[in-house]
């Protein structure tokens, strides 16, 4: 055997977030729920979030933190390089990446407006079904009726 070549020297390691800065100009949304203007919101949060803090789970929280102040309680939000989500949500979701970070924002319950508002809308469509049944209940019981004839003549 011949002579082993020279080991090369590992790269060094990058600072703690420092992937979080590179590539910042590179936007992928992979799903979305969200309105075109509450996804910009979340890739301004992001980027604000990015030039504050350098750790993920400090970007999590003040995403976080400016949805719940704009677009109410509830809001969940993952950041990161390696992780798996499996998440459950009510209407508001949208995962992406800028640039070698992934987010995963979503909102997992309604607050109290969006509950009362919710329950009045269910009510008047339930008031409505039953005033439609009853005027077809009351439809149905005309045709259904037959005069009697006498059978006696």
């Amino acid at each position: 055997m011949g002579p082993k070549a020279p080991a090369v020297p590992p790269p060094p390691p990058e600072a703690e977030g420092e992937y979080l800065k590179k590539d910042l100009d590179i936007l992928y949304v992979k799903h979305s729920t969200l309105n075109p203007a509450m996804e910009e919101a979340a890739v301004n949060a992001l980027r604000e979030g990015l030039a504050k803090y350098n750790l993920e789970r400090d970007i999590a929280g003040y995403v976080r933190e400016v949805f719940d102040k704009t677009y109410g309680s509830f809001w969940q939000c993952i950041v990161g390089r390696n992780y798996g989500s499996y998440v459950s949500f009510e209407e508001h979701y949208i995962f992406f990446y800028l640039g070698r970070v992934a987010v995963v924002l979503y909102k997992m319950g309604i607050d109290e407006d969006e509950a009362i508002q919710n329950a009045e809308e269910e009510k008047n469509k339930d008031q409505n079904k039953d005033k439609k049944k009853k005027v077809r209940d009351d439809k149905s019981s005309l045709n259904s009726y037959r005069p009697v004839r006498n059978l006696r003549a």
